[in-house]
C-alpha cells in the first residue's frame, strides 16, 4: 500500500488510516473526479463575478432612441407691482421697507412673501424668457425690485448661463408716466438666447395704448433650422373691464395694425410672414394681460376682436382661467402659420398663493403666470421643400 502524501506533508507520524470501502459498482477514479468537482466549485464560489458581456458595455455607448429636440420656452406673469415683501403700512407704488427705514415693522406676511418669491424664481428659472407686466414705473423702485428678481433668476440657474434684463418706458392710462398707475413691462432673458433691438409701442395708428408694450427681438442659436430661430416678442396690458370700451378699440387696433402688409413698424420692421421681399419671417409672439379673451366672439358670433382675420391664434382656451379669482385674462397669440411646421403649446402656472385685496390675504399675484412652448420639429418633404432653410441672414450683434 502506498502511503497518502498529504499526510507526509503535514508532518503526521500516525501510522496510516484504513481506506473505506468503495460502494459496489463505484471506482476510485470516480471519486476522484467528484471530490475534484467540489474543489473547483468551492474555490469558483470565492473569486469576484464575471464582467458583464461585452455587449452590454457597448450598449451604454449606442446611440439615444429618441431624438432631443430643442424647446424655447416663455413665461409671461402680471406680477402686481413685483412686491417681493410686505411691509406694514406701504402702499403698492412706495418703497420696500427694510429694517433701516425709520419706523420700520416687518410682518410674518411679508416674509412668507419673500419665501414665495424665491420658489418661484426657481420655478421660473428654467425658462429662457420671461416677460412680466404691472412693474412699477418709479424709476429707484423699478431698478430695487427689478435687480433682486433678476438676482433671484441667477441663483437659482445653472453655472454659465447668465440673465439680461431690461423694461419698457413708463404708462398708463392715456399715455400717463408719473404716480400711481405708471407702469413698465420688464423682461428677462437667458443665455444663450440674445436680444437683439427692443423698443416700446406707444401707439399704432392714431390709437394710443395704454401701458405702453415693450417689444423684444430675439434670437435663439439653438434651434437646428436659421429659419425658426427669430422671434418677436410683444408684452401687453390691456385696460381693465371697467374700462371695456377703451380696451376693445385698444386690442382691435393693435391687431388690426400688427399684421397689416404696410406697417412693420408696430412689429420691429419685421415681416409678418414669409413672402417673395424676405424669404424668412421671425415667429411673432404677442403676450400678457389682455383683461379678455382675445378670441371673444360678438353677440352676432363675429369675432370682437378681429383675432383671425389678423393670422394670429389663442394659446390658451377660453375656458381656461388664469386668475385664482376664475377669470380669463391672460395669453399667447401665435401666427396660425406658425402651426404647420412647428409643435407651440400653452401652459398656466397655477399657484397656491393667491393675492385677495378684498379679503386682505396677501400672495404673489392675482394673476398665475402662463407658458409657452415652441419646439423645432421634423419638417415633412413638402414643407422642407417650400421652407426657407440657410436663407436667413444671420442676425446682428445684439444692441448695446
Amino acid at each position: 500500500h502506498v502511503p497518502h502524501e498529504e499526510h507526509d506533508a503535514q508532518g503526521g507520524g500516525d501510522e496510516e488510516k484504513p481506506t473505506e470501502e468503495l460502494p459496489e459498482g463505484v471506482t476510485q477514479d470516480q471519486v476522484e473526479r467528484v471530490k475534484a468537482f467540489i474543489a473547483l466549485k468551492a474555490a469558483a464560489e470565492l473569486e469576484p463575478p464575471p464582467p458583464p458581456p461585452k455587449e452590454k458595455e457597448e450598449a451604454k455607448d449606442a446611440e439615444p432612441l429618441v431624438v432631443e429636440k430643442h424647446q424655447l420656452r416663455v413665461c409671461s406673469f402680471n406680477a402686481l407691482k413685483l412686491r417681493l415683501s410686505n411691509p406694514t403700512g406701504k402702499s403698492y407704488d412706495e418703497d420696500d421697507d427694510d429694517e433701516n427705514t425709520v419706523g420700520y415693522k416687518g410682518t410674518a406676511d411679508g416674509e412668507q412673501l419673500t419665501r414665495k418669491w424665491l420658489m418661484l424664481a426657481a420655478v421660473m428659472s428654467s425658462y429662457d424668457v420671461i416677460v412680466m407686466q404691472e412693474i412699477p414705473g418709479r424709476a429707484t423702485l423699478c431698478k430695487a425690485r427689478m435687480d433682486i428678481f433678476h438676482q433671484l433668476l441667477y441663483e437659482a440657474t445653472e453655472p454659465g448661463r447668465n440673465w439680461t434684463s431690461i423694461h419698457s418706458r413708463v404708462s398708463g392710462k392715456d399715455g400717463k408716466t408719473s404716480g400711481p398707475g405708471a407702469e413698465v413691462h420688464a423682461a428677462f432673458v437667458k443665455e444663450p438666447v440674445t436680444m437683439q433691438k427692443w423698443d416700446t409701442l406707444e401707439k399704432v395708428g392714431v390709437t394710443r395704448l395704454d401701458y405702453a408694450p415693450l417689444q423684444l427681438v430675439l434670437h435663439d442659436p439653438r434651434f437646428a433650422d436659421p429659419a425658426d430661430r427669430n422671434f418677436v416678442l410683444t408684452s401687453v396690458h390691456l385696460p381693465p373691464r371697467d374700462r371695456a370700451d377703451a380696451r376693445d378699440d385698444q386690442l382691435s387696433a393693435l391687431l388690426r395694425h400688427y399684421t397689416a402688409v404696410d406697417t412693420s413698424e408696430y412689429r420691429m420692421q419685421q415681416p409678418f410672414r414669409p413672402n417673395k421681399e424676405s424669404k424668412c419671417a421671425p415667429m411673432h409672439i404677442i403676450a400678457g394681460d389682455f383683461n379678455s379673451f382675445p378670441g371673444k366672439l360678438g353677440p352676432d358670433g363675429e369675432e370682437l376682436y378681429g383675432l383671425t382675420k389678423a393670422g394670429f391664434v389663442t394659446k390658451i382656451p377660453e375656458g381656461v382661467a388664469t386668475t385664482p379669482a376664475g377669470q380669463h385674462y391672460d395669453n399667447f397669440l401665435t401666427p396660425e402659420w406658425c402651426e404647420d411646421t412647428r409643435i407651440v403649446g400653452g401652459g398656466v402656472l397655477q399657484l397656491t398663493s393667491a393675492q385677495n385685496s378684498r379679503e386682505g390675504k396677501i400672495g404673489l399675484s392675482d394673476h398665475w403666470p402662463i407658458t409657452l412652448t415652441i419646439m423645432e420639429a421634423e419638417k415633412t418633404k413638402a414643407a422642407s421643400s417650400a421652407a426657407s432653410t440657410g436663407k436667413c441672414a444671420t442676425p446682428p450683434p445684439p444692441a448695446p
